[in-house]
C-alpha cells in the first residue's frame, strides 16, 4: 500500500474503535508508522528518542484531533495545514504532470526518464534512507586534491565496498574512491574523519564497533597512513578483548561500562588528530602547477611550475606517475622524481591521440604534502602520415632531399646529419651509428632508403621515437653480412674460401 492508502486506513480504523487502530499499527514496522506520522504533520522528523508505542500514541492523537475537526469549515487550499503530496497522474488533457521524489524529506522534481532520484538516492542500489546519515554516504565532489567537474552523485558506503567500479575493493589508490556514476576520483579523507569522530563520541557499543570496522576496511594496508592504520588496529584488538570478535551488527551496550572503552576512544582521538595535522600541513603548501610543453604524438615535456622555494625544511622532492585515462591504476614505480621546482622531464612512449592522467605528489622526507592531477591529450598523426604518403609519391625513387628554399640537399647527407644528432643526444649508441651508416651508404636498396626517409620525416619532431624506430627496424639488417643480404658480383664469399688468383 502507498502512504496515502495507509493514512486512509488509519482514519477508518480510528473512527470505528479507539483501540482497534493501535492494535493494527503494532503489526506495522516503525518506518511505516513514521511515514504516516510525518505525512500528517507535514514535516520530516526522526523521533529517535521515542519508542514505537509512543509514536503510535502521537499518531493516534493527531488523527483523533483531525477526525473531531471534520465538522469545522475547511481552510482554503492556498494555505493548507498539512503537507499536500503532489501527484504524478495525467490530467484530462493528456499532459503529464511533474513527477516528484517519493522521499518526503526530498520531494525533488524528477525527469521522466529517471528511474531514481539522483539528489537523495544511492546511484548503486537506487534506494534512499528515511533518516539519512551523511557520514555513511560517499559523494562525487570537486574538492581538492581531485578538483574538476563532478556529477554530484552519491552512494552508500557499504554499496561502494561491494562495487568494483568504486576501487575500494582492489585498493587501487590510497585515500581515494572512484565515482560509480562518472568515474571521477574523490578523496576519502573526510569520510575517515567522520567515522573516527562518530567512534570517538559514541556511547553505544554497537555504534563504536560498526564505525571502527568501517575505518579498518578503509585504511587497511595503507602505507601512507600507517599511523592511522596502527591506531585503528589497536582499538579493534582492545574491543575484541571485551566483547569478542567484532561484526557489523553488535548487541547494544554502554561504552563507559567497558574496561577498554576509554582507551579505545583515546586511540580514535589520536588517529583523528594525526589526520587533521596532515590536512593542515597540506593546506600550508601552495599547489604545484603542472604545465606541458612540446606535446607530440608519442612524447611530451612535463614542467613543474611552482612559486615555492625549496628548502631542507620544506618540499624535498616531487614524484610523478602517469597512466591513460581509461586505466584505473597507476604503475607501482613512479615515472620520474624531481628534486627542485620549475624542473622538467620528457615522457616518451605515449600513444598518439590518447588522453593521459598525470599525478604529481610532493613529499617532505617520507611525508606526503599534496597531490596534483591533470589530464593531457597527445597529438594525432593522421595529417602527418598523409603528408608523408604524398612526399613518397612525388619523390618516387629520387634519392635527393629538397629543402624549403628550393635547394637540393643530398638524401645521404641529410640522413648522416640526423643519425649524428641522435648519437650526440644519447638516443643511439656509437656502434649502431657506424653499422647503420655503412649499411645505408653501401648496401641499402632503394626501397630501404625510402623507408628510412619516411621514418626521418615522420618523426622529425620526436628524436626519441625516431631512434627507437630505427633501432627496432634495422638492427638485424645492419648486422647482416652482404652474402646473407644478396648475391651477385658484390656478394662476399664465406670465410675459408681462397680468393687469390694467379695467371
Amino acid at each position: 500500500m502507498s502512504v496515502e492508502e495507509k493514512r486512509q486506513l488509519v482514519y477508518e480504523l480510528s473512527k470505528q474503535s479507539s483501540h482497534l487502530a493501535p492494535e493494527v499499527l503494532q503489526a506495522w514496522s516503525r518506518q511505516e508508522i513514521l511515514q504516516i506520522l510525518c505525512a500528517e504533520m507535514g514535516k520530516e522528523r526522526k523521533y529517535t528518542g521515542l519508542t514505537k508505542v509512543k509514536i503510535i500514541e502521537t499518531l493516534m492523537k493527531i488523527v483523533s484531533e483531525k477526525n473531531a475537526g471534520d465538522a469545522k469549515r475547511p481552510r482554503k487550499v492556498d494555505n493548507p495545514t498539512r503537507y499536500v503530496a503532489p501527484t504524478s497522474n495525467n490530467n484530462a488533457s493528456g499532459e503529464e504532470k511533474t513527477t516528484y521524489c517519493n522521499n518526503l524529506a526530498c520531494r525533488a522534481v524528477m525527469r521522466q526518464e529517471d528511474t531514481f532520484c539522483r539528489r537523495c538516492s544511492c546511484c548503486i542500489c537506487r534506494k534512499y534512507d528515511e533518516n539519512k546519515d551523511p557520514s555513511l554516504w560517499l559523494t562525487c565532489s570537486s574538492d581538492p586534491p581531485f578538483e574538476g567537474g563532478s556529477c554530484g552523485s552519491s552512494c552508500h558506503l557499504e554499496c561502494a565496498f561491494e562495487s568494483e567500479k568504486s576501487g575500494l575493493a582492489k585498493r587501487s589508490e590510497e585515500c581515494c574512491f572512484y565515482c560509480v556514476s562518472c568515474g571521477k576520483p574523490n578523496s576519502l579523507l573526510e569520510c575517515w574523519k567522520k567515522q573516527l569522530t562518530v567512534a570517538k563520541e559514541a556511547r553505544r557499543v554497537d555504534i563504536l564497533c560498526y564505525r571502527l570496522l568501517l575505518v579498518q576496511k578503509l585504511v587497511k594496508g595503507s602505507s601512507k597512513y600507517r599511523n592511522v592504520c596502527e591506531a585503528v588496529e589497536k582499538a579493534v584488538k582492545c574491543l575484541e578483548a571485551d566483547v569478542g570478535p567484532l561484526t557489523m551488527k553488535m548487541g547494544r551496550g554502554i561504552v563507559n561500562r567497558l574496561n577498554s572503552g576509554p582507551d579505545v576512544q583515546k586511540l580514535c582521538s589520536s588517529a583523528l588528530e594525526y589526520l587533521q595535522t596532515l590536512e593542515n600541513t597540506a593546506t600550508t603548501v601552495p599547489p604545484t602547477k603542472i604545465r606541458f610543453e612540446d606535446v607530440n604524438a608519442t612524447s611530451l615535456t612535463v614542467i613543474l611550475a611552482s612559486n615555492e622555494v625549496a628548502s631542507p625544511a620544506n618540499i624535498v622532492h616531487y614524484s610523478i606517475w602517469h597512466r591513460k585515462v581509461t586505466e584505473k591504476e597507476y604503475q607501482e614505480k613512479s615515472t620520474c622524481t624531481l628534486f627542485t621546482p620549475n624542473a622538467r622531464f620528457v615522457v616518451s612512449g605515449l600513444a598518439p591521440a590518447s588522453e593521459y592522467c598525470f599525478k604529481v605528489v610532493s613529499f617532505s622526507g617520507t611525508r606526503e604534502l599534496g597531490v596534483d592531477v591533470i589530464n593531457v591529450l597527445t597529438h594525432q598523426t593522421k595529417n602527418r602520415q598523409v603528408r608523408n604518403k604524398k612526399l613518397v609519391k612525388d619523390n618516387g625513387n629520387n634519392g635527393d632531399h629538397h629543402s624549403a628554399n628550393g635547394g637540393a640537399e643530398s638524401g645521404l647527407e641529410h640522413c648522416v646529419k640526423i643519425i649524428r644528432q641522435l648519437e650526440c643526444s644519447g638516443h643511439i649508441e656509437k656502434d649502431f651509428r657506424q653499422k647503420f651508416l655503412t649499411w645505408y651508404s653501401l648496401r641499402a636498396t632503394p626501397q630501404e632508403s625510402r623507408v628510412v626517409k619516411i621514418f626521418i620525416d615522420t618523426f622529425t619532431d620526436d628524436p626519441v621515437a625516431l631512434a627507437e624506430q630505427l633501432v627496432h627496424t634495422f638492427s638485424d639488417r645492419v648486422s647482416m653480412k652482404r652474402s646473407a643480404i644478396g648475391g651477385g658480383a658484390s656478394a662476399v664469399v664465406q670465410s675459408g674460401f681462397c680468393m687469390k688468383l694467379w695467371h
